[in-house]
C-alpha cells in the first residue's frame, strides 16, 4: 500500500476523492452516529490522509451535511425513477416500498444514515436536518397523480403522502434494528393494494 500523504494527493482525481470521502463518512455515520464518528475513521475508511480530508472538508459537521444531502440525493434519484412511468398513487406506493428494500439490501447505510441524522438532531435539539426543495417537489408530483387518478381530493393528498413517508421510513427503522424489511415491506404493499383482507 503506498504511503498517506499530507493534504491532498498530487494528481488526485478531486471529484473521486471528494465523492469517496462522503460515501466513507455515510458508511460510518450510519454504522457509529455522529458522536462516536472521528474524521480519522472516515478518512482512513476512504483511504486516505486526515489531511486529505481537511483539504475537502473543514470540520466533522461540514462533513455531515455533506453526506447527508449526498445520501437524499441519491435516494431521491432512485424514487424518481421508480415513479416516472406510474400512473395511480397505490401503483407509486408498492414501488416505493420495493425500491426502498433493495436499498436496504444494495445500499444499507444510506437510509440508516438518513434516518439517524434525523434522530441525532432532534435528539441534541439543533435544527433538523433540510427537507431539500427537490425531495417536497417529488412528494407533491405524487399527491397529483393521486389526484389524477381520482385516489385522493386536494384535501387528502397531504395525509396519503405523509402515510407514503412513515412506511418509507419505516422500512429504513426496521434496517436499524439488523432485522430484513422484507416482510414488513410485503405486508404494507398488501394493506397498499387493498389486498390484506383476502388473504
Amino acid at each position: 500500500m503506498e504511503p498517506k500523504t499530507a493534504g491532498r494527493p498530487p494528481d488526485a482525481d478531486s471529484e473521486r476523492t471528494r465523492a469517496g470521502l462522503i460515501e466513507a463518512a455515510i458508511h460510518r455515520f450510519a454504522r457509529q452516529g455522529l458522536a462516536s464518528t472521528t474524521l480519522r475513521q472516515v478518512a482512513e475508511t476512504a483511504g486516505v490522509s486526515s489531511g486529505t480530508l481537511y483539504h475537502y472538508f473543514s470540520s466533522k459537521q461540514a462533513l455531515y451535511h455533506e453526506a447527508y444531502l449526498a445520501a437524499t440525493d441519491d435516494q431521491l434519484s432512485d424514487f424518481k425513477a421508480t415513479c416516472a412511468e406510474l400512473q395511480t398513487i397505490r401503483e407509486c406506493t408498492a414501488a416505493l416500498l420495493d425500491c426502498a428494500y433493495r436499498r436496504s439490501v444494495t445500499k444499507p447505510d444510506v437510509g440508516v444514515f438518513i434516518l439517524r441524522a434525523w434522530v441525532e438532531r432532534n435528539a441534541e435539539q439543533q435544527e433538523p436536518m433540510p427537507v431539500t426543495q427537490e425531495i417536497l417537489d417529488f412528494y407533491d408530483s405524487i399527491a397529483q397523480i393521486g389526484i389524477r387518478s381520482g385516489e385522493v381530493t386536494e384535501q387528502t393528498a397531504p395525509q396519503a403522502v405523509d402515510s407514503i413517508r412513515c412506511m418509507l421510513w419505516g422500512v429504513s427503522a426496521i434496517s436499524v434494528t439488523g432485522r430484513s424489511p422484507y416482510d414488513g415491506v410485503e405486508g404494507m404493499k398488501l394493506f397498499v393494494t387493498g389486498e390484506i383482507h383476502s388473504r
